[in-house]
């Protein structure tokens, strides 16, 4: 049985059975996943009447009322009803003045349910703790089993906490009370298996109670339940549960793991709209760091996030870990370590270090610490940890002394009076990067300091590939430390300067392979960092298929399969990556799929709107985004006009000319293409490449995405002339520059162009090889390539008057006129226009719509930013 089908059987049985037709119709399942459910329910209902049909009388009056008497007890006010028994507060009538809780079962339910309910009483009978609810009395009354147990008045551990304001130690204090309790019934061979948050009270003295253990698990070997047999809630199930393999400690570790995550962060880790999702995602995937979890809308909390940094993110995903074997080995073992952290002692779950040992020994000893600094750290004697203290103090005194002294001497030596030498800040900083090494030869805390503070001078300026030097020096160091966490961070910048900065994918992809292979035991927002690199990487080679896979890590199940947009889901919404949500929009308009581009557009404007209202430089990345698409699907003027409202901004935000303005700008060119102002698209890309040009080993990709373009450019002017001679002008280019060639950026593109222009231009075997560069534009994942390819051979044929073989050739590719709306180009729209053919109307109102709300956002931007100053040229050109 599917796993799916089997929670969903598990949570219908475990509701009142006239509620199950209500819930399996919202449950928002498979239909045939639902259908198979209610098959299961169906024979159960039958198996259930046919061996207890003279009981069923019994059981409708078996759901109680008030005054009546069980046993010594009398019943006063439900409790709760479930679907195979009911619970009651009740009070005793003989010479004990006594209130407890009755559990009895319906005498309509099965065999299997009786013995359960058995073991239950047995299991309780033998839990004797002062945090776990003791059993008092039990028995059975006209054929039906029931018992009593102490009456809890008290709050569910997270409401308690929440309602105590409790801080802190007082939360981890009263989870150390559960945890004993757990620890406690698994030396009794115990394990609960159903650990959540109504399970747990706190009374109003503050003494935690562990309660139902109808579903625990005999550990000596006397249980003998099928899977079928095992309910849960799957919210709080171990992934184990779920898979229907064994239960041990571990899963009660799990459930504990989950309360502290809930009791310290006011969430769940997971959180999914169906019982399928939520156990997708407890199987698949790894709980967020409880420090770094994004917030829902209307959680807060309980603790200030800056407290959960380091150890208790470590203790908690531990105790939450997928694989039973990494957990806690106990419960004992997880509320030691919770002890140790409160009392400022190392933790066992985390990798021992003298730094470590000595920072939790400085928090228990903060008085005693500053005397003994006052007076002498010899004084400790024998104690060999106060000398090796009293040696690290000293080496990080003598390591910044080292690295004052040092930058002084270069300072003095790059004095211009001196030997009559010029030096620019670049020529002392690349000076200064050479010499660290030799000079602090013993000064390993200056060394890394300096090579991390000089890679990143030597990019601020300009990118340059002087940087590279101090980058990769730094992973040297960090690697000899075997500090790998260190090491991977500076591998990432160190690829940051290889791609981005220095434009050298050569050298990148050794490095993005390297992060690549650490992936698993990378810090989670590195890991995604790698993710995004690795996507942008593909970009630059022009295989979109890659790149999609990479970005396709950054997103969760939902917007990778059947997205469909829900506005209502803050919680889901809100986490999104933006730059990863672009990338699914270009798959989809590849596809030519209107519907969904238009939903995650409208995702985007949400995420702007609300997602990152308070954070310009997101928002002003999601509106690049916006702009860049929604003008793409808007007739060419407005589109136009839009982009350059957009540029307006950049201009008086950032400074005209800045270049952030430039870079906001270049959302000008599509919708320029578009209105066939082909020589101001060709202006803007000259000066992008002349800037470009000034530092050609740095910036290659930049020059050669600048050839690129105005080889798009002349093919929407349709000169396959000019498109050849942009194209040659690109590839002398690589063949001059060092490393250029090592990897083919934008190979496709610049394939397909060439083999265009030389279809056009009539040379032999032309067509058949534009044929084939279509084909290897759809396996590579270009497949818009393979679409404006039909566009272009439907094009030649209406210039040899077969209006019919062109008409045919855009309705296999067009046939509504979605693939131009989501691919606009000016040959495209023309050739439909030419044939008769209208351009798809669908949606209209919801483009509309996204045009006037990108407006409101870039409105909304403008009011948040200060206006930037104007420069001197800016306000001459005005008078």
């Amino acid at each position: 049985m599917k796993p799916s089908v089997l929670v969903l059987f598990r949570e219908a049985l475990d509701r009142p059975v006239a509620e199950r037709a209500a819930f399996l119709a919202q449950a928002g399942a498979d239909a045939a996943e639902v259908a198979l459910v209610r098959d299961l329910l169906s024979a159960l209902t039958a198996s259930t009447l046919k061996t207890d049909t003279d009981a069923a009388p019994l059981a409708m009056r078996r759901a109680g009322s008030e005054g009546e008497q069980i046993g010594p007890f009398t019943l006063r006010a439900p409790l709760g009803t479930g679907g195979m028994g009911t619970v009651w507060l009740a009070e005793r009538t003989d010479e004990f003045s006594q209130r407890v809780a009755i559990k009895w079962l319906y005498a309509s339910t099965s065999a299997q349910a009786r013995a359960r309910f058995a073991r239950e009483r047995d299991v309780l009978a033998r839990l004797e703790h002062p945090a776990i609810a003791r059993i008092v009395d039990g028995g059975e009354d006209q054929g039906v089993p029931w018992y009593a147990m102490e009456f809890v008045d008290g709050e569910t551990l997270l409401t308690y906490a929440d309602g105590a304001r409790m801080d802190l130690r007082g939360r981890l204090q009263l989870f150390l009370q559960l945890a004993d309790a757990v620890q406690f019934a698994h030396q009794n061979f115990i394990v609960h298996r159903d650990l959540k948050p109504s399970n747990v009270l706190v009374n109003q003295q503050g003494v935690l109670k562990l309660l139902d253990f109808g579903i625990a698990k005999l550990l000596d070997g006397s249980e003998h339940l099928t899977e079928l047999q095992s309910p849960m809630t799957v919210a709080y199930a171990a992934p184990e549960q779920i898979r229907g393999e064994a239960i041990t400690a571990a899963t009660d570790v799990y459930g504990l793991g989950l309360l502290l995550f809930e009791l310290l962060t006011g969430q769940r880790p997971y959180r999914a709209h169906s019982s399928a999702e939520m156990l997708q995602r407890i199987t698949a995937t790894d709980v967020p760091v409880p420090s770094r979890l994004a917030l829902s809308d209307s959680a807060r909390p309980p603790v200030d996030r800056r407290q959960l940094r380091g150890d208790l993110d470590v203790i908690v995903l531990k105790a939450l870990h997928r694989e039973p074997s990494r957990r806690y080995e106990s419960a004992r073992a997880l509320a030691d370590d919770l002890r140790r952290y409160l009392a400022h002692q190392p933790i066992h779950a985390r990798a021992d270090s003298v730094y470590y040992r000595a920072g939790k020994f400085l928090r228990r000893n903060a008085a005693a610490s500053g005397v003994i600094g006052a007076l002498a750290i010899g004084l400790l004697g024998s104690a060999g940890w106060a000398f090796q203290k009293q040696q690290e103090a000293l080496q990080n005194a003598q390591s910044a002394r080292a690295s004052s002294d040092f930058l002084l001497n270069r300072l003095t030596a790059a004095s211009p009076w001196k030997d009559g030498a010029t030096w620019t800040v670049r020529d002392l900083l690349k000076d200064t990067a050479q010499k660290v090494g030799p000079e602090l030869a013993d000064q390993p805390e200056a060394r890394i300091s300096l090579y991390r503070t000089l890679r990143d001078a030597l990019a601020v300026e300009r990118p340059s590939v002087d940087a590279l030097f101090p980058a990769e020096q730094l992973v040297k160091e960090l690697r000899n430390r075997d500090d790998f966490q260190g090491e991977s961070e500076a591998l990432y910048e160190l690829l940051r300067v290889q791609m981005h900065q220095i434009e050298r994918l050569d050298m990148a992809e050794p490095t993005l392979l390297l992060l690549e292979s650490r992936i698993p035991e990378l810090d989670p927002a590195l890991a995604r960092k790698v993710y995004r690199s690795r996507a942008y990487f593909e970009n630059y080679r022009g295989v979109p298929k890659a790149a999609l896979r990479a970005w396709m890590q950054l997103l969760p199940p939902e917007l990778q399969h059947d997205y469909r947009f829900d506005p209502n889901a803050t919680e889901f919404n809100a986490a999104q990556d933006a730059a990863a949500v672009s990338a699914l929009i270009d798959l989809h308009r590849q596809n030519a799929d209107l519907r969904n581009v238009i939903e995650l557009l409208e995702l985007l404007e949400w995420k702007g709107r609300f997602g990152a209202r308070d954070d310009l430089p997101q928002q002003i990345g999601i509106v690049q985004s916006l702009v860049g698409s929604v003008s793409d699907l808007l007739p060419p003027d407005q589109g136009l006009a839009l982009a350059e409202y957009l540029a307006a901004f950049g201009a008086k935000q950032f400074g005209a000319g800045s270049a952030m303005h430039e870079y906001i700008a270049m959302n000008r060119l599509l919708p320029l293409v578009r209105a066939g102002r082909f020589a101001e698209c060709e202006r803007i890309i000259s000066e992008f490449q002349r800037e470009s040009s000034e530092f050609p080993e740095e910036s290659q990709l930049s020059i050669r995405r600048g050839y690129t373009g105005l080889a798009l450019v002349a093919f929407n002017e349709g000169r396959p002339d000019k498109v050849q001679k942009a194209l040659a002008q690109l590839d002398a280019f690589v063949k001059s520059v060092p490393g250029a060639s090592e990897v083919d950026a934008n190979r496709i593109e610049v394939t397909w162009l060439d083999a265009w222009a030389r279809w056009r231009l009539g040379e032999p075997e032309g067509e058949r090889n534009f044929l084939s560069v279509m084909q290897q534009s759809k396996e590579l994942g270009a497949d818009y390539l393979e679409g404006i390819g039909y566009y272009e051979l439907a094009r030649k044929a209406f210039e040899q008057g077969d209006v019919e073989k062109a008409t045919s050739l855009v309705n296999t590719v067009d046939p509504d006129g979605t693939f131009v709306v989501l691919n606009p180009n000016h040959p495209l729209t023309e050739l439909r226009k030419s044939l008769g053919l209208a351009e798809s109307s669908q949606y209209s109102d919801r483009i509309e719509a996204l045009h006037q709300a990108t407006r409101w956002l870039i409105d909304t931007m403008s009011q948040q930013a200060p206006e930037a100053p104007r420069s001197t040229a800016t306000q001459s050109s005005e008078h």
